[in-house]
């Protein structure tokens, strides 16, 4: 077996069994090939998906027999892994895997369709319909030409009571300590980088460090001068007394969008299942430049502690407002993440039932609101985060880097999913514990400008609503249509700028949608044109022959 992404972490091998990434075993930090040591006493698939479960960490598991072959991801999908259904071979690189064995790019319209409308794609298929993907949480076994595939971890909730807010923000207290006791044991030492933001993730995370007596950090931000997150940024990191670096976002800096080294860092993310991530490129290729960060760095990002937290959980009043049953669930999510363009109705249907088979997958009933929380953020979480978020780490990658993710950690998402929804709406027992145990001096208790309150499902459709999304898609419309951009204070890392660039090296500028103007939408409307070719994607758009 032959794989080709060896960058930020290398693949350790021996005997047939390939693992990638940093994991934890009984609590503890283990290297690669003591992993590796454990497997090799494994001789059946049940035995190593029971062991697979065990494992804490970002991590990729690949093993090869005479009788077959086993393969796992982690929980969050960190490191993709790809399978084909024709040679049933695994891989980590499906464009060098095509060439390699000179295969049809047979592609599935509907899944470019999704990417087109989403940025992501659902259950376990890619833009060609013969390479499937390995789930967040799942492993498969591949024997006799035949696949088999089990989860071994599902991102639904399963409530615990507590008696308390007190006893909770214990609890949390108890479990980040866990965690930045691991994660400080797998750095061994290294330089921690942090993407320090203005949020409260990235700051969770310095602070944790700090509390910790770990000093060897360096913070950087990047975006627009004098936005919020650089401000609050700086601030932090000079409570914190760690070195902090600033990289302008301005329209010179987005204009490498469309250089080689960014378009091929674009290309090694996308692997026919995605939408390029470029928030983090700028700044890395300016830091890296000026060797601000040095060898063996490794990076601590915040990805992504404000989801299992509670961000997404859905306003108290929606619990009138839902009917609890899959059908409704199924066109709720529909509804409110494809939106980039106008699905065309010979599409429509057929994403509705990928929706529900995924939710069929969780084998849970949507009978109330905590059911139907659990099987929305099941669904949520293995869309964009999953496979935009999380699969940035590849810029990382891309310049040689490993990196962390502690708040992915199995124990923190393990204790929020505990959780009943009160105690996790609009993030309540994260900020009570953020601002109480961690951000409890003079310098680290900034809060956001503006923090996200969970809007009803009828706010959309409000006249408020509306009058605030036509008010917002005018002045995108403005800057669109005239290349003139304006000062936003919220539009931290200038993305206005970086989306415009886009539209212009767009062939086809009809593609996009004037309704829901941003960012994401141009992105996942220009890669599918430059990936898939212009009359492609015109022809999915307009159902013409």
């Amino acid at each position: 077996m032959k794989f080709n992404n060896h960058s930020g972490f290398n693949w350790t091998s021996e005997n047939g069994i390939y693992v990638k990434g940093y994991m934890y075993l009984e609590e503890k930090y283990v290297k690669n090939i003591d992993v590796i040591n454990c497997l090799k006493f494994i001789d059946n698939y049940r035995d190593f998906h029971s062991f697979v479960k065990k494992i804490n960490g970002s991590f990729c598991i690949i093993i090869h027999k005479p009788c077959g072959t086993w393969a796992a991801v982690d929980r969050a999908r960190s490191f993709p892994l790809y399978y084909s259904t024709e040679t049933f071979e695994v891989t980590d690189a499906v464009e060098t895997f095509l060439e390699e064995n000179n295969a049809n790019k047979g592609f599935d319209d509907l899944a470019i369709a999704e990417l087109m409308s989403s940025g992501f794609i659902q259950n376990n298929r890619t833009t060609i319909g013969s390479i499937k993907q390995i789930l967040a949480g799942e492993t498969i076994e591949i024997a006799d030409e035949r696949i088999s595939r089990n989860f071994y971890f599902k991102h639904t909730h399963n409530n615990k009571s507590y008696e308390n807010n007190l006893q909770v923000v214990a609890k949390l207290k108890e479990v980040s300590n866990n965690i930045f006791d691991r994660l400080i044991n797998s750095l061994e030492g290294k330089t921690a980088i942090i993407p320090l933001s203005g949020g409260y993730d990235s700051r969770f995370i310095a602070s944790m460090l700090k509390n910790k007596g770990f000093t060897n950090v360096i913070c950087y931000t990047y975006g627009q001068e004098g936005s919020y997150e650089v401000e609050v940024s700086k601030k932090v990191a000079e409570t914190l007394g760690f070195q902090w670096y600033f990289v302008k976002y301005d329209e010179n800096v987005w204009e490498q969008l469309l250089s080689e080294d960014c378009l091929l860092y674009a290309e090694n993310m996308h692997n026919y299942s995605g939408i390029p991530h470029f928030q983090d490129y700028p700044a890395l290729k300016e830091l890296t430049k000026k060797n601000i960060i040095p060898k063996n760095s490794v990076i601590v990002n915040g990805f992504c502690g404000d989801l299992p937290a509670g961000s997404f959980v859905l306003a108290e009043v929606d619990e009138f407002n839902i009917e609890y049953n899959l059908e409704w669930l199924v066109q709720f999510i529909f509804k409110h993440h494809y939106q980039f363009l106008e699905v065309p109705e010979s599409y429509e249907e057929s994403i509705k039932e990928q929706i529900k088979d995924f939710l069929l997958l969780m084998n849970e009933k949507v009978i109330d609101f905590e059911s139907f929380t659990s099987l929305y953020e099941a669904w949520f979480t293995n869309s964009r985060p999953i496979q935009w978020v999380v699969n940035s780490n590849r810029v990382y990658e891309h310049f040689g880097l490993e990196w962390r993710m502690p708040l992915w950690d199995l124990e923190f998402i393990n204790f929020f999913y505990s959780l009943e929804t009160k105690y996790r709406r609009d993030s309540l027992i994260y900020y009570e514990f953020l601002f109480s145990e961690v951000f409890n001096t003079p310098g680290l208790d900034t809060r956001k400008p503006e923090i996200t309150i969970a809007k009803p499902i009828k706010y959309s459709s409000s006249l408020k609503g509306r009058l605030r999304k036509k008010a917002y898609v005018l002045l995108v419309k403005i800057s669109f249509f005239t290349g003139w951009t304006s000062w936003n204070y919220f539009d931290v890392n200038n993305y206005s700028k970086a989306a415009l660039i886009l539209y212009k090296d767009m062939n086809s500028k009809k593609l996009v949608n004037k309704k829901s103007l941003n960012f994401h939408q141009v992105n996942a409307l220009w890669w599918s044109e430059r990936k898939y070719g212009v009359k492609k994607t015109k022809r999915i758009i307009y159902e013409t022959s």
